[in-house]
């Protein structure tokens, strides 16, 4: 049953996402130009279905009693500017549609994960020994609606008009 705080991620999420496939969606495969490394709309919507990836891996590895790799294996947080190359190159070249379909099937993956976990253990610092004293649903948030956030400033900064 959802908690107080799942349905507060789902909702800055739900939100989020939504500006900014108002904004893509009206702008399909557009460059960004410097505003985001010379890629285009749908390489910030693959960047997000990236870390949406990575969101359910850790998840589902926890989940299955496994050593879960934060932020990937082989990375850390000081070699994170690489692991999103790989995530742009993985993504790289595919359609608009293709992507944005796949961004939101992920969105809805992590959202049925949450609410799997209680809202005590999203909100524990103790409850994930991989997060390092972070609770679940600070990391979940990033990964959702602050990362949303994160490219609706993107997306803001750039000359596609800003759409309501």
């Amino acid at each position: 049953m959802p908690t107080p705080i799942h349905r507060q991620l789902r909702a800055d999420a739900d939100a989020g996402l939504a500006r900014v496939l108002a904004i893509t969606d009206e702008h399909p495969g557009v460059s960004l130009g410097e505003a985001y490394l010379d890629r285009t709309t749908t390489d910030v919507l693959a960047h997000l279905h990236g870390w949406h990836g990575l969101l359910a891996g850790w998840l589902e590895t926890h989940a299955a009693g496994g050593t879960v790799a934060y932020p990937a294996e082989g990375y850390t947080w000081d070699t994170i500017d690489e692991l999103n190359d790989v995530i742009f190159r993985t993504h790289q070249g595919r359609p608009y549609l293709t992507i944005r379909t796949a961004l939101e099937e992920s969105h809805q993956r992590i959202m049925a994960l949450l609410v799997e976990i209680s809202g005590d253990d999203l909100e524990s610092p103790a409850a994930f020994a991989w997060t390092g004293g972070v609770p679940l649903a600070e990391i979940a948030h990033e990964c959702l609606g602050g990362h949303y956030e994160w490219a609706f400033g993107i997306l803001s900064t750039t000359h596609l008009p800003a759409v309501a």
